[in-house]
């Protein structure tokens, strides 16, 4: 779903049902009047009259089919979850401590199709494109979502914690690794909002300088969330602290951690990690080359499962750091 929606954003083809029906949303034009109407519909928006305006009916149904599709795995997902989760309910087979944790998922499921409505609600009226920070939130629930089912799912699969867990230095050390990898994905969807991967081509410089020139006058909102040169170099700070700060975790893991698990999710995360810096300079040198831009997002998702299976495993660890 996170890949679709990346897609959807990468290819710029998440404006072309300009509506939100959360229930008769689910069925698709079914005859020719009904094409003609949705397509009258997306006229009236700017990103047909500034962008598209060259498109004809059948142009139309390719872009529309890839967006429609991106809200059916939306309901899908809502399904697949929902009817299982009231099966095992009623059948009593749902321990009590995860009873409000899925029931919470399933609301911020509900919640996710409303920020999409708003993220795409942004860009019908002025704008061409879909508003930076709305996507930034829209891919953050997402995370969200991902990472509460994957915790979840751990601690449905292993039963009631009994351990003391890591000391806190590493609890809160796994902590900060999980949380800086969380940031550079949110900057990654600024990034991508405001199409700064197609400036700035070279590296490790930014047209010969360490940093971009920056207009301040349009003031710090602006700069932070708008100007592509900025949101770039912010991208690529946090992403040269993670490549520092994760890879020494690793190390001191490795060193200090006495179960075989722990060490081998941290080492991955970490080799990660710089498959990932290396993707994101050959995105970037390539101009946001779709193939890349798409590699690149899935490779940050699968850090984040593996991150949040390193937070939980270090939460349920007992007795397995060396204290010196």
């Amino acid at each position: 779903m996170i890949l679709v929606g990346g897609a959807t954003r990468l290819t710029d083809l998440g404006l072309s049902i300009t509506e939100w029906k959360p229930v008769t949303g689910a069925i698709p034009p079914l005859d020719d009047a009904a094409w003609q109407q949705e397509f009258e519909k997306y006229q009236k928006i700017p990103e047909y009259s500034q962008i598209n305006a060259h498109m004809d009916l059948e142009d139309f149904k390719g872009i529309y089919w890839w967006e429609w599709i991106h809200r059916f795995l939306g309901r899908l997902i809502g399904v697949v979850f929902f009817v299982p989760f009231v099966i095992l309910l009623l059948r009593s087979e749902v321990p009590g401590r995860l009873i409000w944790r899925c029931a919470g998922l399933l609301g911020l499921g509900a919640l996710q199709g409303g920020i999409g409505w708003w993220m795409v609600s942004s860009g019908l009226d002025k704008r061409v494109d879909v508003a930076p920070e709305r996507l930034m939130i829209h891919l953050g629930m997402a995370l969200i979502i991902l990472v509460l089912t994957l915790w979840t799912a751990c601690e449905a699969l292993a039963g009631q914690g009994r351990g003391r867990g890591a000391p806190q230095g590493w609890r809160v050390a796994t902590s900060m690794i999980f949380g800086v990898i969380i940031l550079q994905c949110l900057l990654g969807a600024l990034v991508a909002g405001n199409d700064a991967g197609t400036v700035y081509n070279d590296w490790p410089l930014m047209n010969g300088h360490i940093a971009p020139y920056v207009d301040w006058s349009k003031g710090i909102g602006f700069v932070f969330f708008h100007d592509q040169g900025m949101v770039q170099f912010m991208h690529r700070i946090v992403a040269y602290i993670a490549l520092i700060g994760i890879t020494a975790y690793a190390i001191i893991v490795a060193q200090k951690c006495m179960d075989d698990e722990i060490r081998l999710i941290s080492t991955s995360v970490a080799t990660l990690v710089w498959v990932q810096g290396i993707l994101g300079v050959a995105t970037l040198v390539s101009g946001a080359q779709i193939g890349f831009g798409l590699m690149h997002q899935f490779v940050a998702v699968c850090l984040i499962i593996l991150a949040t299976l390193l937070m939980w495993k270090v939460a349920r660890a007992d007795r397995d750091f060396r204290l010196r």
